[in-house]
């Protein structure tokens, strides 16, 4: 393994709102690294990608992980936040925004980092959203400043999102297993635990084709409670990253008024039918599946890929572009189990 050990840093911003992230520096004598942000999903907060900070400076990339609010040395919501997330009110969304495109601005300022390159193969500003932090890189792409767009963001992964991210709504006859469902789960302690084996298991869902006739529906996935093969998190390792108070708060995410907000963003977004002028509409989007992930990520990506090819053919092969990347025989926690290969896919969608 490489060594880049990284730092545990906190950034205030204007309204007072604290971030806590971890940042593995710049690779040493580079003047044009990539900066990575990584954003984590519901329950596990930034340490689940500290394993990609030791191989960063190997792939000139500087890895920032942040903890989004709620998450650990990052300000929590407030209470005046969680009902304007529960009732779905587009401000929650738009404040996270602000704040997240805040401290970009400062630390990018504080940090010097490298603008993107005229090449656009090094510098500049990657975002991956991992899981549920997708949903926060769909809000911020939709109304960031130009100025800072056209100079330093290069790259949008919406990294292996559940069918909420987007607003999906799932047909009304699926029976899919779900920890939070499962009457076996009778305590919070059960479902978490349920919750953590499900999500860091390895599920066969045959091949998940883009071939529109031979591709899967919702009823052909794994639909069980957990797999054979299982990501490995010690207890350590669960103490560090897994968090139960804001899993449980940020359930609101899903709530219908969230998804049908999240339902028209991915609309805008990812299949907009009106040519935009702002910067950020025309940063590169890259949607980075796992073949073995959860059925609610891999039923996302069938069904995305559904949408984008009715819209393309509607557009007739014009408007939005969309990059699909897989990674085979890994599932929603490649970047623990396997994070150099992980960078090293990144390395191919951000830097080439």
């Amino acid at each position: 393994m490489e060594t880049s050990p990284a730092s545990s840093k906190t950034q205030s911003i204007s309204n007072g709102v604290v971030f806590s992230f971890t940042d593995s520096g710049a690779p040493p004598n580079s003047t044009d690294y990539t900066t990575v942000l990584l954003l984590h999903g519901a329950g596990f907060n930034g340490y689940i990608f500290n394993k990609l900070h030791s191989y960063a400076h190997s792939f000139n990339l500087r890895t920032i992980a942040l903890n989004r609010r709620d998450y650990a040395g990052s300000t929590p919501l407030t209470s005046a936040e969680l009902v304007a997330m529960s009732s779905g009110q587009k401000s929650f969304l738009d404040d996270l925004r602000a704040e997240l495109v805040e401290f970009l601005k400062e630390f990018i300022e504080k940090e010097r980092i490298p603008p993107i390159a005229l090449d656009k193969n090094s510098g500049g500003l990657a975002i991956v959203g991992w899981s549920l932090g997708a949903q926060i890189v769909l809000s911020l792409i939709s109304d960031a400043e130009d100025a800072f767009v056209e100079q330093y963001l290069k790259s949008i992964i919406l990294f292996d999102p559940p069918y909420t991210t987007f607003g999906y709504t799932l047909p009304l006859d699926t029976t899919n297993y779900v920890p939070w469902l499962d009457p076996a789960n009778d305590t919070l302690d059960a479902m978490l635990q349920s919750y953590v084996t499900w999500t860091c298991s390895y599920f066969d869902h045959g091949r998940l084709t883009s071939d529109a006739k031979s591709r899967p529906s919702i009823h052909d996935l794994d639909k069980r409670n957990k797999g054979e093969k299982v990501t490995v998190l010690t207890e350590d390792d669960l103490e560090k990253c897994m968090e139960l108070r804001p899993l449980m708060r940020e359930a609101a995410m899903t709530s219908p008024p969230m998804q049908s907000g999240f339902s028209h963003l991915a609309q805008q977004i990812l299949f907009p039918e009106t040519p935009s002028a702002r910067a950020a509409t025309k940063v590169p989007i890259t949607y980075l599946g796992t073949s073995q992930t959860i059925w609610i990520s891999a039923w996302a990506e069938i069904e995305t890929k559904r949408r984008y090819a009715e819209y393309r053919n509607k557009m007739k092969d014009s408007g939005k572009v969309i990059r699909f990347v897989r990674m085979d025989g890994e599932n929603h926690f490649v970047h623990w189990d396997q994070p150099k290969a992980f960078l090293e896919t990144l390395v191919n969608i951000v830097c080439t």
